[in-house]
């Protein structure tokens, strides 16, 4: 489908692109994407906690959506802003397993994809 427009760093200093696609298995012989389950990920461990699937439409709810204020103490922020510690109000989407919240890096992506690419698309199809 495409690249985002927007580019970010991570909080691990990366620079990361959302490259957004999907998977059909139309035209694929012996390759049956519908099988394709999430064992079949190899996420970096020092990077993600754990891979699971969520429909789109519970990430669009907004009772599935929120924000999470987080305080950052750190030695370089003290050095350029004379504060302590900073705080920020980050995106949240609640995945109601055992209260576990999708946010940091991953909710900033998905949030900018779903405002970005999935709610226009979704309009143009209902026109």
């Amino acid at each position: 489908m495409g690249e985002s427009k927007k580019k970010c760093i991570s909080s691990s200093n990366i620079l990361v692109t959302t490259v957004i696609g999907f998977l059909s298995n139309e035209g694929c012989n012996d390759n049956d994407l519908s099988e394709l389950a999430v064992s079949d990920f190899q996420p970096n461990e020092g990077e993600i906690a754990e891979v699971f699937t969520l429909p789109i439409t519970h990430l669009l709810d907004k009772n599935n959506q929120g924000y999470k204020t987080i305080t950052i103490n750190n030695d370089e922020e003290k050095k350029l802003s004379g504060a302590s510690s900073s705080k920020f109000r980050l995106k949240t989407f609640n995945v109601h397993e055992e209260s576990k919240l999708i946010w940091g890096l991953t909710a900033y992506i998905l949030d900018e994809v779903l405002k970005d690419i999935i709610v226009p698309s979704l309009k143009e199809k209902s026109i």
